[in-house]
């Protein structure tokens, strides 16, 4: 990935080395991309999003399959997948570029999170 690339060319991208590994980048890149607006990804936790203009609500977290097994998940109703359509088109409002969101990673990852008071984990 381009954060991966770029993130190993400034040796910055090695756990043993005390900097983030692979999947703290990761962490990093979904929280940015949930946070701009409008959203680039959904957060799947919450209990509605708006998509296109439109409301949705996600199905609660916890399936019973029967009363001594319950399944914890976010997302998408599993048994349907009722949500998955509506889910697949949530992007489609921030026209920013790779480019440009790239860029406004550097400066989420080097201004906005502050390292000192929160964790990626």
């Amino acid at each position: 990935s381009l954060i991966k690339t770029w993130a190993k060319a400034r040796g910055i991208n090695d756990a043993s080395e005390h900097t983030l590994n692979s999947f703290g980048y990761t962490l990093l890149l979904i929280q940015f991309l949930q946070t701009r607006q409008p959203p680039v990804l959904p957060c799947l936790q919450a209990d509605r999003i708006s998509i296109n203009g439109s409301e949705i609500t996600l199905p609660p977290p916890v399936y019973e399959v029967s009363e001594s097994i319950k399944v914890q998940y976010h997302g998408c109703d599993a048994p349907t997948h009722d949500s998955v359509p509506a889910l697949a088109s949530f992007s489609k409002g921030n026209t920013a570029s790779v480019a440009e969101l790239f860029l406004q990673f550097l400066h989420f990852i080097a201004v906005d999170f502050d390292f000192d008071s929160q964790c990626v984990c």
